[in-house]
């Protein structure tokens, strides 16, 4: 047979459509080879774009981090009043049913304040109050400090619960009047006079008048004792004769007394662990009429 010379040569085997340029033929479709992973939604025409789902959290990283370090620097940098007057309202609260609290004026230590006192850990807490009520003994002029408080956050939103205090220290004052409206409660007709660094107990007697004693306090087994101090003139009277105590609660000792013009001074040093309440009421009912 003869080869047609308008016809290109087509080696064997080879599909003669495929051949660029044939005559009434088309321009064939190559697919373009497809490697690597196909998954990748991005924009496969820029080499170095990022993948479309990674642009939501860098939006929402760019937008919350400025956020997040604003409230950073304001818990830190902010001023401790509304902490202290909130902790003072819970603390208040929580021994309300035994010890009336008034003027309670918290500072709350350590830097950073907020963050401590939201985590329930302050350090070098310190604390004044105008008048602590012990069961209608009044204490005034009352000062704390205390090195470590611990207590459960809950507690800020009115749940009650333990706390745990180390190395308390407390200094109050009793003066003659509250001294006296107190004991005039349980023991009517006697009236205690504190001049310079004496006691002296009036007691009206009918139809022998007024009768003075002399008062001796003292620290006493961790607590105090308000006694006749009669050893020299009548020391078995004023053996009988009963002594107003004042016993300290659990974990609290009394180390100092100063007896000056019209009150008393007295220092303790203390460290709780329980709950406020039970620990307040032990407190106001440590005070007691006792023959020493």
């Amino acid at each position: 047979m003869e080869e047609d010379p308008t016809q290109p040569d087509v080696p064997a085997g080879s599909d003669p459509t495929a051949v660029s340029g044939m005559s009434g033929g088309t321009e064939p479709t190559i697919p373009s080879p497809v490697t690597g992973d196909t998954s990748n939604t991005g924009d496969t025409s820029n080499p170095d774009s990022e993948p479309t789902t990674s642009r939501p959290i860098r939006r929402v990283l760019r937008i919350g981090l400025p956020i997040l370090v604003a409230l950073l620097t304001i818990a830190i940098l902010a001023p401790a009043t509304p902490a202290s007057w909130a902790l003072s309202r819970a603390i208040s609260r929580s021994v309300s049913d035994c010890v009336d609290v008034s003027g309670l004026d918290l500072d709350l230590g350590s830097w950073p304040v907020i963050p401590r006192a939201g985590l329930g850990r302050i350090s070098n807490l310190s604390a004044t109050a105008d008048v602590v009520d012990l069961n209608g003994l009044r204490l005034s002029d009352v000062s704390f400090a205390v090195d470590n408080l611990d207590y459960s956050p809950l507690q800020w939103i009115g749940r009650d619960g333990p706390v745990t205090i180390k190395n308390g220290r407390t200094t109050a004052h009793i003066t003659e009047a509250d001294l006296n409206a107190y004991m005039s409660k349980g023991l009517p007709g006697l009236n205690i006079e504190i001049i310079d660094d004496k006691l002296m107990l009036h007691v009206a007697i009918p139809l022998l008048g007024d009768i003075s004693v002399p008062l001796k306090l003292a620290l006493d087994r961790g607590g105090l004792l308000l006694s006749p101090d009669l050893e020299d003139t009548m020391p078995t009277i004023g053996r009988l004769l009963p002594g107003l105590r004042v016993d300290p609660p659990e974990g609290m000792e009394m180390t100092r007394l100063k007896v000056s013009d019209r009150s008393i001074e007295m220092a303790a040093n203390f460290n709780i662990d329980g709950k406020l309440q039970p620990i307040a009421c032990d407190a106001a009912g440590g005070v007691k009429l006792s023959t020493g």
